[in-house]
């Protein structure tokens, strides 16, 4: 037997019934890999698009990665897969630690198919998860934040500077507060 369970997807908006949805409650089981081997399965499939061809995908190894994601989420007792949800699982995967970089080296390398692919409201909320990519190398400059400033400078996303230009505000904060707070941060682990 399913237990419902509802779900509200879409961080920052005031709730409403029309934007809560029902979810089958996925037992554990169902997920025999973790999210970094899954994810790491789907980044090596080549999904480069042929800008000359009128069909959508462009390419027929593009449905290669669809097909897989399809019959992991039937193994999940998932009957129906969305193409609408991408961004916003994209989204999540940029504001996850360990999948974030791969998940922007993806979103850079596919941004033109992204952009034609995806509602245009949804290309500025996919690019919510940049304010987590906020990781410092060891002399404590940000790693990603700067190729993220630059890439999102070279592609406006003309009316929606407003919201990418509070993503990068955003990314700058958590740049701060992780230079600021990683070596008390460190001291306090160290002595766990």
């Amino acid at each position: 037997m399913w237990h419902m369970v509802l779900e509200w997807p879409y961080s920052g908006f005031r709730a409403s019934s029309s934007h809560l949805r029902c979810l089958p409650v996925i037992p554990a089981s169902a997920f025999s890999h973790s999210v970094t081997e899954r994810f790491l399965r789907y980044v090596v499939i080549d999904t480069q698009s042929d800008p000359a061809s009128p069909s959508c995908p462009s390419t027929e190894k593009q449905k290669d990665l669809g097909r897989l994601l399809a019959a992991e989420l039937r193994e999940m007792c998932l009957d129906e897969v969305r193409s609408q949800d991408a961004p916003y699982v994209l989204r999540m995967l940029l504001g996850s630690r360990a999948n974030g970089p791969a998940t922007w080296d993806f979103i850079t390398r596919h941004w033109d198919d992204l952009k034609d692919r995806f509602a245009t409201h949804a290309v500025p909320t996919m690019l919510g998860g940049i304010s987590r990519l906020a990781d410092l190398d060891g002399d404590g400059n940000a790693i990603l934040a700067r190729s993220v400033e630059a890439f999102l400078a070279e592609h406006p996303l003309g009316g929606h500077q407003r919201t990418i230009h509070q993503h990068l505000e955003r990314l700058e904060v958590n740049v701060g507060f992780v230079r600021e707070q990683r070596p008390t941060l460190g001291e306090l682990l160290a002595k766990s």
